[in-house]
């Protein structure tokens, strides 16, 4: 069994260099990596133009300066091109064009214990995530792995080869991210059984999946190892137009993007556009910590829930038992350690934090295959699962009540508000919780009422 496997993110250091400032080019529509590639006078640079409206008009501003335009997003009046030096310089004096972003190559954020988060708890009383569709966009899936076997999976797609088969995956991230929402096969007794030395001081009905039972789709954006930014923006887009068709309540995004936190990139506008239509969105903080304004995108964006790791338990030697008191997540000397706030327009971010470091994991390489991994990119998914059993528990709720309830109930462990958020997800006490609404006086003089009446009759 592979014991170590560490998603590393990698930072993207965005280079300020001042360029010479033309009469006619408007620089200020421009993000820094555009403007640097224009400077250097770069025949082909791929970026995602931000408009007033994308209608034919705007089309054509493209199309008919040679651009092609490769795909559009509605939700955030933008579309991707390629485009010159030169052209990029004439279209900057659009009016119509708001602002020119980067294409950024993309980073998967490197799960953990539900004892942790009090979710083998909640799945005790009968909630799983039956009925509640998830979307994972990641790098891949292997559905025929034994953790998946009863998984009900509604559709696939993969955004790079745009095909329906996801299991082209040469990371393998992807089958680690969804085994800790969907995996019902594998528990902790079944591993301190195949493997004694270790100690798991956990639930022995404690399966790898916070809610197996739910609805899965898998949408693929991997391309050359990591992730695609437009693939993943494609995806994106495509929540938002299918919601209904497949009641789309949740989607979880391992992964960074590589542009500036500051909510404003495509990918961080249009994750927010999901929330706006209806969707939970679950974001990896990423593993760039400690050091402060190292969130990544689209776990920026303002209405997501972005999620930061922590460390719950030690590997050393062969003894892997619970830690206490919690510890933020970092793995020394690799370095990578959860990402912190603020973002660079000073909000709060990460909004709450879960266990990321040497969980048990469903690995891609074979059908009964497991691994220890550690990020994030784990995180994120164990807090999907358990929006997945608030949405179970309570249909009706939006994306920004949901959110709400994860905030209000989670438990400080006595870090900064930068590294924390809120602090660590509880999912017995967010299901548990009580919206403003449900509290109205006239609730629990109903129920009075209605029990008088029963001991009447």
């Amino acid at each position: 069994m592979k014991k170590y496997l560490t998603m590393i993110f990698v930072a993207i250091i965005l280079v300020s260099i001042a360029p010479t400032f033309g009469e006619d080019t408007n620089w200020d529509k421009m993000d820094n990596i555009v403007k640097e590639k224009v400077q250097n006078g770069e025949g082909s640079i791929d970026v995602i133009l931000e408009f007033v409206e994308i209608n034919e008009t705007t089309r054509k501003i493209v199309t008919e300066m040679g651009g092609t335009i490769i795909s559009e997003f509605p939700s955030i009046n933008s579309l991707a091109t390629i485009l010159s030096s030169e052209q990029i310089k004439t279209i900057s004096q659009n009016s119509l064009v708001i602002f020119i972003h980067s294409v950024n190559q993309g980073q998967y954020y490197g799960f953990m214990s539900n004892d942790t988060m009090n979710t083998t708890s909640v799945k005790n009383l009968g909630y799983s995530g039956n009925g509640v569709t998830v979307v994972i966009i990641d790098s891949g899936l292997r559905s025929t792995h034994q953790e998946f076997t009863n998984t009900n999976i509604l559709y696939t797609w993969d955004f790079v080869n745009n095909n329906s088969v996801v299991s082209d995956d040469t990371v393998g991230h992807g089958t680690m991210v969804a085994s800790c929402i969907f995996g019902n096969y594998y528990t902790t007794q079944s591993f301190s059984q195949d493997y004694p030395a270790y100690t798991i001081p956990a639930t022995s009905s404690n399966k790898l999946g916070v809610s197996p039972k739910a609805n899965l789709i898998f949408l693929q954006n991997l391309l050359g190892g990591s992730p695609n930014t437009l693939a993943s923006l494609d995806a994106m887009e495509w929540c938002i137009a299918n919601k209904n068709k497949y009641n789309i309540r949740v989607v979880n995004m391992s992964f960074g993007l590589g542009s500036i936190p500051n909510g404003n990139s495509p990918e961080s506008k249009l994750a927010d556009r999901m929330v706006d239509s209806g969707i939970v969105v679950v974001v990896s903080a990423g593993n760039y910590g400690p050091g402060s304004g190292t969130i990544g995108t689209p776990g920026d964006a303002r209405n997501v829930i972005t999620v930061g790791g922590i460390k719950d338990r030690t590997l050393s030697a062969t003894v892997y038992s619970r830690l206490s008191p919690y510890q933020m997540y970092c793995v020394t000397p690799l370095g990578n350690c959860s990402s912190r706030g603020p973002t660079s327009d000073g909000r709060v971010k990460p909004d709450v934090v879960a266990p990321a470091e040497s969980v048990i994991v469903a690995t891609f390489s074979a059908d009964t295959s497991y691994g220890i991994a550690s990020g994030t990119s784990f995180a994120s998914p164990y807090t999907t699962g358990t929006c997945a059993l608030i949405l179970q528990r309570h249909p009706n709720w939006t994306p920004y009540q949901v959110k709400e309830a994860l905030m209000r109930t989670a438990t400080p462990l006595g870090f900064g508000q930068y590294d924390q958020g809120a602090g660590l997800v509880n999912a017995q006490k967010a299901i548990a919780y009580r919206q403003s609404f449900e509290r109205s006086s006239a609730i629990p003089k109903i129920l009075e009422i209605l029990k008088k009446n029963k001991e009447t009759n």
